[in-house]
């Protein structure tokens, strides 16, 4: 066995795949999107009108001054896609 066998590898950084604006038919099928606190930094929680919610991760390139509590309006807000190779895709929400 070799020094090295025991080590974990990292894959490497998260680089950014896509950037797309929400469409018209994601914006309506949401109620509303309130900044929340979450695990690992604020999240978006999108409560849908169908029943139930969804979360997206804030990104940390989102406009300055976002806080817990504020309602977003996704027409201004963009879809972050991030990948990474071995790992399934990860999404952010940018707040503009």
């Amino acid at each position: 066995m070799g020094l090295l066998d025991g080590l974990r590898i990292y894959r490497g950084k998260w680089n950014v795949k896509s950037i797309d604006d929400f469409t018209q038919s994601d914006i309506a099928s949401v109620s509303s999107a309130t900044v929340v606190a979450s695990e690992f930094g604020n999240s978006v929680c999108l409560m849908l009108h169908a029943g139930g919610m969804k979360f997206l991760p804030v990104s940390t390139d989102s406009r300055k001054g976002v806080k817990v509590g504020d309602s977003v309006d996704l027409s201004k807000c963009q879809r972050i896609t991030l990948g990474r190779e071995g790992d399934a895709d990860i999404y952010r929400i940018r707040i503009n």
